[in-house]
């Protein structure tokens, strides 16, 4: 038996677990993730407290493991949220805080970059859509307000580098992660060296991309001991989450389409093109970029962090409250538009009136997230000449039922749900015992370790109700697209 250490950084979470080799997931931890807040869209992480939550969950996972698998430890792999970076200096200590793909503060920066390279050049690198999440607009905000740490950085990570180089005293970084910086070429696997002349940067003082499963070396000793562990331990890349998620979900095709939903929501497909069609790409809200099979793209739809939105209302009230509440003429809410070509979470009602009751305009959010869900499925559907289609569903959304129901409801399609909503470890486990030859190929570990799903049909007697709903939206959400169109041309 050879197990995996599986580890996730989330955006407000750290989970760990460990993947026995049949498949099965034991021992599972989970520490919030204290986030740094400040003025003007300010969000940040402390690196060495995440590095220290990070050995105290696996702590807990293998005090709570069975002593026979402890001793069959074959290695660890690490999934992470992409975007979050920071500069460390030479012996690896960190010069600032980690700032937060939710952190807004290099907006400036975006537009200043689209201006000097053009959004469609950009694209054409990296994949990635013109958004201030990523680091590249982040280094930029540091080279202009904080030019002493700049100057003096040895490197910039991500917070997945970060945690390897703490295992192994070693920075390397995997292409789904480091894609996510958009400074990477994903025509060429390598850092971009136009990119990085603009930045500032040499290729050197980012981590060395490698293929996610590729094992960069063996888990320090002192961190072994640490951790009351024997033998090797293979440190093996694991890679951005999304990507993780779909090798967890078992998805390899463009016809399999997750869900996938926490802090952020995203639309999840595996497809053979390196590049999207460009009304997807236009839509700005696509990114491509390679995934963690060999010649496979992950192709994701970002929506923004609508869950922290449903969170706070699920803390304050059950939706079952206002589910009764569904109406023709309720308000029309759009969770999320654009300005000036970058993504902004600015949410919109229409049909706003005095009459409109606290129920329906609450109602209306929860309807507004998955119409906006159903909107970019569509597109995603007609560019890639999708016609039958699988939905999964997985993350934080899932443990609502009435959520999951109301999502069958108005994509009038059938969900299936994740009932274990561990995928990102699965998923990174997986990746390890590829790259640890373990599973001897992608098509064996498939139809070894196989996800559970429950599947939740639509009413039918909603069907028209909602079809009339949608199509209010989505004229809306269409006036307000071709305004952003006009706006920059």
């Amino acid at each position: 038996m050879r197990n995996i250490i599986c580890v996730d950084i989330g955006s407000s979470h750290i989970s760990t677990g460990v993947l026995l080799e049949e498949g099965e997931l034991v021992a599972a931890a989970d520490m919030e993730i204290p986030l740094i807040r400040g003025s003007s869209g300010v969000v940040e992480y402390d690196p060495d407290q995440i590095w220290a939550l990070t050995l105290s969950c696996i702590r807990d996972s293998l005090r709570n493991l069975e002593s026979k698998h402890k001793s069959d430890i074959a290695a660890i792999s690490v999934s992470s949220m992409g975007e979050v970076g920071f500069p460390v200096a030479q012996d690896g200590t960190p010069l600032s805080t980690a700032i937060s793909w939710m952190d807004r503060r290099a907006r400036e920066q975006a537009k200043t970059l689209a201006g000097d390279i053009g959004s469609e050049e950009l694209f054409r690198i990296t994949g990635m859509p013109l958004d201030s999440m990523f680091s590249i607009h982040k280094i930029l905000w540091l080279r202009e307000h904080q030019k002493e740490i700049f100057t003096s950085m040895h490197k910039w990570v991500c917070i997945a580098d970060y945690i390897n180089y703490k295992l192994v005293g070693a920075f390397f970084t995997d292409y789904t992660i480091a894609s996510r910086t958009m400074l990477f070429d994903i025509t060429d696997y390598q850092w971009s060296a136009p990119l990085l002349s603009y930045t500032g940067l040499r290729t050197d003082q980012l981590s060395e991309p490698c293929m996610p499963g590729t094992v960069i070396g063996n888990m320090k000793s002192e961190i072994k001991e640490a951790l009351h562990l024997d033998g090797t331990v293979a440190v093996v890349l694991g890679g951005h989450d999304r990507s993780c998620i779909a090798a967890a979900m078992g998805i390899d095709n463009k016809n399999q389409i997750i869900d996938s939903t926490g802090i952020g929501e995203g639309l999840i497909s595996v497809t053979d093109e390196r590049f999207i069609p460009p009304n997807i790409k236009e839509s700005n809200r696509f990114s491509c970029y390679p995934g963690f099979l060999d010649h496979k793209y992950i192709t994701l739809g970002h929506f923004g962090s609508v869950g922290r939105l449903v969170n706070w209302i699920t803390d304050q009230y059950s939706i079952k409250d206002f589910i009764a509440h569904r109406n023709l003429e309720s308000p029309i809410y759009i969770p999320n538009t654009f300005v000036n070509n970058n993504y902004l979470e600015k949410r919109i009602w229409f049909d706003l009136t005095p009459r409109s009751t606290p129920e329906e305009i609450t109602y209306s959010i929860y309807e507004g997230i998955s119409f906006n869900f159903r909107q970019i499925l569509e597109l995603y559907c007609k560019e890639y000449s999708v016609q039958h289609y699988s939905i999964f569903m997985t993350g934080g959304m899932t443990r609502n039922d009435v959520f999951t129901q109301l999502k069958a409801d108005t994509l009038n399609h059938a969900i299936l749900i994740d009932v274990e909503n561990v995928s990102t470890l699965i998923g990174v486990g997986k990746i390890a015992f590829l790259g640890t030859g373990i599973y001897r190929d992608w098509e064996e570990i498939k139809a070894t370790i196989q996800p559970s799903f429950v599947k939740v049909h639509p009413q039918k007697e909603y069907e028209e109700y909602y079809s009339q709903r949608y199509q209010k939206y989505y004229k809306q959400a269409e006036k307000l697209n071709k305004r952003r169109k006009d706006a920059i041309h």
